[in-house]
């Protein structure tokens, strides 16, 4: 039988699972949606690898849309297909032939798929931790319903 010490100490740690197993299910939400992130920056680069691959093929002065940023799109045309300009980060650009370009699309892909594979890690181990936390909270509510029930029943007797 639980003591009022003891049955205070098990309810403090039930509070400090239950805080832990939000937590972690906010950490969880935040990995979510840089795995949603991810997925878009990889669909972009797999659509500009296609579009190059593409537009490298075709004839002089064939008529693309432009796209401006934003939705905004503007005719144009293509007078260079052996050249494109890349964005390399920090807001610099290299021009770069089209299969280089190509390339680092691919190399980008590549690393994009590297960090699915840390936030899927990741989930798995947060959902370990979580089911470690929900039987370990479990079996001291339980006991905690017992020492409490027998508690009952002594002060009825």
């Amino acid at each position: 039988m639980m003591d009022e010490r003891e049955a205070q100490e098990a309810t403090q740690l039930l509070m400090d699972y239950k805080a832990r197993f939000e937590s972690l299910d906010e950490q969880q939400a935040i990995l979510a949606e840089e795995a949603r992130i991810i997925f878009t920056s990889m669909e972009q680069n797999e659509r500009a690898r296609v579009a190059l691959e593409r537009f490298s093929k075709g004839a002089k002065d064939d008529e693309v849309l432009v796209h401006l940023g934003g939705d905004v799109f503007m005719p144009g045309k293509l007078k260079d297909r052996k050249s494109v300009i890349v964005g390399v980060g920090s807001d610099i650009y290299m021009q770069m032939d089209v299969s280089k370009a190509q390339g680092v699309c691919e190399r980008r892909i590549e690393e994009l798929k590297g960090l699915i594979k840390q936030i899927e890690d990741g989930q798995r181990r947060f959902n370990e931790e979580k089911s470690r936390i929900a039987s370990a909270y479990n079996a001291l509510a339980t006991k905690l319903e017992k020492g409490t029930q027998a508690q009952q029943k002594g002060f009825a007797a």
